[in-house]
């Protein structure tokens, strides 16, 4: 059967390729995913899968999905391992759409971590406090025994 000028083996092939090589590269997660939805949505129209009522469609439903959710965790960058072995090691494996929720929910606490909204040192903490340095003395423990440090604030 022809669709659009092509056999659907043409255009299934050409599908399939593409959801070989799809990968996240500069995307973020939302956008990414986006990209790949159109591509398995492209594969679910071209694909000539039988259908059939004995209940193997729910079946092979399932196994799709969690083929789409190996695919989607294959293409992420490599700063995402340790959560794609995380999802991985999950057991059962979680659906594409709980993948795609926590690999969001990851990405938005990277982006507030490097934005430096959670300083240690945060300014209501500095204000108006003397910092107060430690160095060993230069001083031959002028009459102290014991003494290795100098208070550059208190001069002892």
């Amino acid at each position: 059967m022809e669709r659009f000028g092509q056999s659907n083996k043409a255009k299934l092939f050409q599908v399939k390729k593409e959801l070989a090589s799809i990968s996240q590269e500069d995307a973020d997660i939302a956008t990414y995913y986006t990209r790949a939805k159109r591509v398995w949505d492209a594969f679910v129209a071209v694909d000539d899968m039988p259908r059939c009522t004995c209940g193997i469609n729910t079946a092979l439903g399932k196994y799709t999905q969690e083929q789409n959710m190996i695919n989607f965790l294959m293409g992420l960058n490599d700063s995402y391992t340790s959560v794609r072995g995380s999802l991985l090691m999950m057991s059962p494996l979680p659906s594409l759409g709980q993948t795609y929720s926590l690999l969001v929910q990851e990405e938005r606490q990277r982006q507030v971590k490097n934005a430096g909204h959670f300083l240690s040192d945060s300014a209501s903490f500095d204000a108006g406090a003397q910092k107060i340095v430690y160095q060993p003395s230069q001083k031959k423990n002028e009459g102290r025994k014991n003494s290795q440090y100098f208070c550059e604030y208190y001069k002892r």
